[in-house]
């Protein structure tokens, strides 16, 4: 599957993509607020809706970045994870760092594509002429949810098994 921080660098700069092509193709006015529906309910002006839109991605890359460096340099007292009277001795501590790390930039990458995606959808909704958005956002969303719910109970389960001998 490659290494997650690559996979994260990528969705990062996809991120970036999509937000650079949606300020060339939102109009003035876009919607920024759906109601339970997927009808819009609430509008702002396209730098606005940039602006946050670029916040926002930007945040979630230096979120990430950041409990990244967190988990490196925190100690070990503060890292935390299943089966801790195995993970936190000391010769086991560098492992669990790894993992962990790499679990984080892999949630980021996915927090990155959802971030990513709903952004097409608010370009796609601005510039059509019912800016609806159906039932994406609930299918993204969901998606999102259950990938990041098994991803927790395969880490919990299988992730960070202790060794019949730990």
């Amino acid at each position: 599957m490659g290494r997650p921080r690559t996979w994260f660098a990528a969705c990062a700069v996809l991120y970036a993509a999509v937000w650079a092509w949606s300020w060339t193709r939102l109009p003035e006015r876009v919607p920024t607020h759906f109601g339970g529906g997927g009808q819009p309910d609430d509008w702002s002006s396209r730098a606005a809706a940039l602006w946050f839109s670029g916040l926002l991605g930007l945040g979630m890359v230096l979120l990430f970045a950041g409990l990244v460096q967190l988990v490196r340099r925190a100690p070990a007292a503060m890292v935390d994870a299943p089966r801790p009277e195995y993970w936190k001795r000391p010769e086991n501590l560098g492992r669990l760092r790894k993992i962990a790390v790499a679990d984080l930039w892999l949630l980021g990458a996915w927090t990155l594509l959802l971030l990513t995606a709903v952004d097409w959808l608010v370009v796609r909704a601005a510039t059509a002429e019912d800016p609806a958005l159906g039932p994406w956002p609930l299918l993204l969303v969901g998606g999102y949810l259950v990938g990041v719910l098994g991803r927790v109970v395969w880490m919990v389960t299988r992730r960070y098994p202790v060794p019949e001998n730990g």
